[in-house]
């Protein structure tokens, strides 16, 4: 719940950003984007939306990409560092790259790092997989 959309700033036409607010009314985060609940959301297994939000908030307050953590997070679960779908796991792996414990400094360094060793997990040169698939040889947001 939260805002209905709106403007960004004076004059804004296409009124897109929202307000994402917790169940007592407070401002937890902007609107989470789409990409952001599938990296989070369903490549994690995690269905709890004030969670998503919160890992989203935290994203944001710490200068992270929010595909890349999510990639990242899913990575980390695939490695047996939680189990998917444990959003309480989720956002303690966030922190941890907030703090810049050992733990947070490999997870912070994103997903393709986090996943050396880890047979089996999509990698694009360097980058996590798009939420978007992966049907082009070069895949999303690679260049030559």
């Amino acid at each position: 719940m939260g805002a209905a959309t709106h403007g960004c700033h004076r004059g804004c036409a296409i009124r897109c950003s929202g307000i994402y607010v917790d169940k007592d009314g407070n401002f937890v985060t902007k609107q989470p984007e789409y990409e952001t609940v599938w990296a989070h959301g369903g490549n994690c297994g995690i269905d709890d939306l004030d969670a998503i939000a919160a890992l989203d908030r935290m994203d944001d307050d710490f200068g992270l990409d929010t595909i890349e953590m999510g990639a990242t997070i899913g990575v980390a679960m695939e490695a047996g560092l939680a189990k998917f779908g444990d959003a309480q796991a989720a956002i303690k792996m966030v922190k941890e790259v907030g703090k810049g414990t050992p733990l947070g400094r490999i997870l912070g360094n994103g997903a393709a790092f986090t996943g050396q060793g880890v047979r089996g997990r999509a990698r694009t040169r360097g980058q996590g997989p798009g939420h978007a698939g992966l049907r082009s040889p070069r895949g999303p947001g690679a260049s030559a």
